[in-house]
This record gives C-alpha cells, structure tokens and sequence, in this order.
C-alpha cells in the first residue's frame, strides 16, 4: 500500500481527535496499513526519521546536499565524491554531529537518496573549442532561464561579479633633461608597476554594490598605508595581490549578504560567477545555499562571451583609469602613484563608468536582458559544431576564400608555417612549426636574397668585362 508521510499524519491526528472513525475506516480513506495509524498513534515515529539521531547528517541537511548536487550535475559541473564529502563534514560540524570520514558514506549517500543513478564519470579536460560550441552556450542560456523561471527569481535580484586587476602606475617613456657638468647614476622610473584588484559586483537593474579592494602586501593595510579621505570601501590584501578562497568567502558574507538583503528573507538570489577556484570551493558554495543563493557558473573557456561586467564595464572602467593617471602625469609631471592617488582616480573613474546605463549595456549584450541568446551566438568567436565537423571531414578550412584570409594568414600558409606558438615535435615532420623555428626560415630566406643580390652584382660586373660566367641554381 503506498502513502505519503503527509497522509500518515492526517490518519493519526484525525484518530487523536476523537472522530469516530476506527483504524479500518481511516485506513480506507488515507490508504495507510491498520499497523501503521495504530504504532502512530502510541508515540511510533515514521521510518524516515527514527533512526535521524544515528545518522551523520539530518534529514533536512540531507534534502539541502542532495539539492546542491543536482544544481551542480544540471549547471555541468559535477561534484566529485570528495567535494561531497568536504560538504557534508561541514554541514555536520553546524550541528555538532560526528562528521563522515571516508568516500563510502558518499556511495551509499547517493544510493539512499537515489542519486546513483546519474553516471559517475572521471573529471575530463574539455577544450576550449568545445566551451564555445553553439551547443554549449545554448545550453548556458537554457539553464539561466529555467533557473530564473523555476524559482521565480527577480530581475533585481540578479548579480554578477567579478574581479578586476589594474596597474596603478603608468608606463611611459619620457624625455628627461639633466645638467652635462653633473654626474647621474640612475634614472629613477616614473611608475609604479604594482597590480592592484578590485571585486566589483552588478546587478541586473544597473545598481553596483561597493567594491572590494585587493593590494599586494603581507601586512594588513592600515591607517599608516591608507588616509582617512579614501573611498567608503572594503580593503584587504595578499601576498600577491590576487584573491584567493578567503578573500571570496569573506566578500560573500561581509560584502554581498548584507548589501544584497531583499526585501522578502524568502526571495532567492542568483549569483552569476566564472569558474575560478575562489568561486567554485565548498565553503564559498556552503554559504550560498545557507543565505538562499543559487550560484551559477558561466561556461569554462567562454567567460569572454558571456560575462556581461567584462564586456563593457570593465573594457571601459580600464581605458578610463589610464587616461585620468596620463593626464595627473602630464598636469603634476613625473611622480610615482600613490596607493591613495589609486583610490582617488579609480573612484573618479568608476563613478564615471560604472553607470547605470553601462551597466544595463553589459547586461544587454551579454544576452540576458532583455533575453537574447542570439547576441552572443552571432559572435565571430562561437563555432558553429556541424560545420567544423563537416570540414573537417572533408578536409576543408572554416574560411574558404582568400579574401576572408588575413595577410598574416597567408603569410603562413605560404611557407608552411603554423600560427601556434608551441608545436609538439612529432609536427615538425609535417612542416609544422613555431614563432621560434618561423623566426630561423625567414631569417634564412633574408640571407639566401642578400646572396642571390651579390650574385647579380657579380654577373653584372663580369658581362661587362666580357666574361664568361656559371650560375649554380
């Protein structure tokens, strides 16, 4: 006799109320065992949850664990079975439970909740050629838009992220004068080469949140570094002025939680990241789904295609920045910029580009709102999977005319060369060869005309005093 727990329930609380019905009577109108209504009502709990207590995780934890890897298996990015054992110890820990210690609490995990179904396959090296098929994007953009649908979440509640790095000096080659009767031993350079990163984060209303800047340090910045006129933003740093797995998770729950808070604790917020190892680890994604946050990975080798921040708010933000520091150069002369000069020309720049109508740009040509898919489908870098599959059968190159063929391309092709930097050596059996062995045959063809010139000098000297001559070819 099959019945769900909610028409268990019902049976016994109806019997508890003093209905008049007996356990036959209610077990022919909820389709539930005589045994069943009557252990329940003498204090039996149901199967699912009597043995809770004993089990690693609670049953609720469970359901969110097993949510999670479906997300995961529908965005093509599977977990493995150590990613899921990572999480469930951390899940464990929240109610002080004793946490699972091997892979086999993963197996049979899967079994009780009916996950072994899905194929379990090693981790694969896709190509880029395979990230930026048709395919794949479609794929993408299907995922957004049943995610969108299926949780009903709102436009405002959309963001993106993403980290930019930006020299904070300038590199220039100027004139100096200097007096001839004095004596110089260097020429001190006038920028300062260190890569600074800021996380900046949009939504899809064109509203950006404060941003967090990254310098490169080993010290924590303080009051020393920074003056107190900076910008109202979150500052931080590393050993090499990247970001890492703290510095994301600490952006998660100090920066974007709280500044992000929708009205309505129960509406869902959808985060759209790359796949960077700060974005993709276990604790990064834990938080997420605590604070109801679906994380959604942008396909691996075409972030370029569908990351709509870098599309044009940062392109811009970037040509911005270095126009304002050229300018400080050329007004103020030839100085070294400061950690706060940074801060004070980066906010002019940024009030500047990160606009709301850039920003609502970069949405639009990412293809995402309005929807359109076909924005970046039309783009030149995307492959369209049947036809590069059907030339290359047919031996056929994806541009078949010269005139679509570039002079460097022909160029190329002329001497058998091939674009690629690094060529395997088993290719250079097939005249197929790099920049380096390129730069050695052209050098080599100079040769052979500045011989072949000397030759025509030569002859030409030669008919003119009458003499006979041989020319080796």
């Amino acid at each position: 006799m099959q019945y769900t727990p909610e028409d268990r329930q019902k049976a016994i609380d109806e019997y508890i109320s003093n209905s008049g019905l007996s356990y036959r009577q209610l077990s022919e109108k909820y389709h539930v065992p005589v045994t069943t209504i009557r252990d329940g009502v003498h204090g039996a709990k149901q199967p699912a949850i009597c043995h809770e207590n004993q089990q690693c995780l609670t049953n609720d934890q469970e359901e969110i664990l097993a949510d999670w890897i479906i997300e995961l298996i529908e965005q093509d990015e599977p977990p493995t079975h150590q990613l899921i054992l990572e999480t469930a110890k951390d899940l464990a820990r929240c109610t002080e439970r004793d946490p699972p210690t091997n892979v086999e609490w993963v197996r049979r995990f899967l079994k009780r909740t009916k996950l072994d179904c899905f194929e379990n396959v090693q981790l694969r090296v896709f190509a880029k050629r395979r990230a930026i098929e048709e395919e794949v994007i479609c794929d993408w953009f299907d995922l957004f838009k049943k995610i969108c649908e299926k949780r009903g979440i709102k436009r405002e509640n959309i963001y993106s992220f993403d980290e930019i790095s930006i020299q904070i000096g300038r590199n220039t080659n100027e004139y100096v004068n200097f007096a001839n009767d004095k004596k110089r031993n260097s020429v001190t350079e006038n920028c300062n080469k260190e890569m600074a990163t800021v996380i900046e984060a949009v939504s899809a209303n064109g509203v950006s949140i404060r941003p967090v800047v990254i310098f490169k340090s080993e010290y924590r910045m303080t009051n020393r570094v920074l003056s107190n006129q900076r910008p109202k933003w979150f500052y931080t740093n590393s050993n090499s002025g990247w970001t890492s797995n703290y510095i994301a998770l600490a952006w998660l729950k100090e920066v974007f939680i709280p500044q992000t808070q929708p009205d309505n604790p129960d509406e869902i917020r959808l985060l759209i990241c790359d796949g960077n190892s700060s974005h993709a680890d276990d604790l990064f994604m834990k938080t997420c789904i605590e604070n109801k946050i679906n994380a959604l990975y942008l396909p691996t080798y075409s972030s370029y295609l569908t990351k709509s921040m870098g599309l044009i708010c940062f392109d811009k933000l970037k040509k911005t920045y270095k126009k304002l520091v050229s300018d400080q150069q050329q007004k103020n002369g030839i100085y070294e910029i400061t950690k706060d000069e940074f801060l004070k020309i980066y906010e002019m720049a940024r009030n500047y580009e990160m606009s709301k109508q850039n920003i609502e740009s970069a949405w639009e040509v990412a293809g995402l709102f309005p929807f359109c898919p076909n924005k970046v489908l039309k783009s030149s870098s995307t492959i369209d999977k049947e036809n590069s599959e059907e030339n290359a059968i047919e031996g056929k190159s994806r541009v078949s005319t010269d005139a679509n063929v570039s002079p460097r391309r022909k160029f190329m092709r002329q001497f058998n060369l091939s674009p690629s930097k690094y060529q395997s050596p088993r290719y250079k059996n097939k005249k197929m060869i790099g920049y380096n062995d390129a730069y050695k045959v052209i050098k080599g063809l100079v040769t052979q005309l500045e011989t072949k010139n000397k030759k025509i000098k030569q002859l030409r000297l030669e008919l003119h005093h009458g003499v006979d001559i041989d020319i080796d070819n």
